[in-house]
């Protein structure tokens, strides 16, 4: 079955993660970046990770060459880099040829593609809710992507998403959603990762090895996953917060009673479960106040 033609734009983590995985599904993909040889490089790379019967893959050292023929414009740059390359694009589009222009931002709704809706292109975003690493490979088979914009451009992006075998979270439409959006992804994506480096810093202090600690911290953190996927978070809450345990809390502080951060980030969390913990009814006020007072 054929697919859209893909012209992708940006050379990042983003653009490895998804020229190498349209590419596995069978898409034909035209790669350009401000800076040629960057897009040649990663092109090589991604080529030698496709199993057999991928979709063409070729870095393509002008823009208006790359657009040429393209039934979507796929923008995965950076967030301040939406707009000026949106621009760019529209410009270099020939003739009455107007693709579907989507961009990858995690943060930005359609306005800063306005210069390519201008010119007359249906505008949308795509963004990926994955943590993408460069050269890491992503399974994109069963992940989701958020999806706002243009009728026909939000068409495009489900059509994307569908073919990488993905799923569509169908945003609300305007910047603050979007921003509410991102604001909850980075929120879990990137605050799992801090919170997972300051508790290797507190087994450390257990005489853990940090290689040792990160097995132990993922497995941990793995199963809380498995929680969350078949429980609401009140009921896969556990731990001294949800029990009002006040004098596990305050040895806790105690033991992180040098670690400033750690313990200013450690105050921050358990205070927010202990709202989770009332709200689920599983924790009364009374003890909710006791933990309170240690955290004060």
């Amino acid at each position: 079955m054929e697919g859209p033609r893909i012209t992708l734009v940006g050379a990042g983590a983003a653009a490895w993660s998804l020229a190498c995985g349209l590419r596995t599904a069978g898409l034909p993909v035209a790669l350009w970046s401000r800076r040629a040889e960057a897009a040649r490089d990663l092109a090589q790379r991604a080529r030698a990770t496709a199993p057999d019967g991928a979709g063409e893959l070729r870095a393509v050292p002008e823009l208006g060459d790359a657009l040429a023929g393209a039934d979507v414009v796929l923008l995965a740059v950076s967030d301040r880099a939406v707009g000026e390359v949106a621009a760019r694009v529209a410009a270099a589009l020939a003739g009455g040829h107007r693709p579907a222009v989507l961009h990858t931002s995690g943060y930005h709704g359609v306005e800063p593609l306005a210069p390519a809706r201008a010119a007359g292109c249906a505008v949308g975003g795509l963004h990926p809710l994955r943590p993408l690493v460069a050269d890491v490979a992503t399974d994109w088979a069963g992940g989701w992507f958020a999806v706002v914009g243009d009728e026909a451009a939000a068409a495009r992006a489900r059509e994307l998403a569908d073919r990488l075998g993905a799923h569509v979270l169908a945003l609300a439409p305007g910047e603050r959603a979007k921003h509410a959006y991102h604001a909850g992804a980075a929120l879990l994506s990137n605050g799992a990762v801090g919170l997972f480096d300051a508790a290797l810093a507190c087994l450390a202090r257990a005489g853990l090895g940090r290689d040792e600690a990160r097995a132990a911290l993922a497995d941990l953190l793995a199963a809380n996953v498995e929680h969350l996927r078949r429980l609401p978070p009140e009921r896969a809450l556990t731990g001294p917060a949800a029990r009002g345990a006040d004098r596990v809390v305050a040895g806790h502080l105690e033991a992180l009673g040098d670690d400033a951060e750690v313990a200013r980030l450690y105050r921050a969390v358990t205070e927010y479960l202990l709202g989770l913990a009332r709200a689920s009814g599983r924790l009364g006020e009374d003890g909710a106040a006791d933990v309170r007072r240690v955290l004060s």
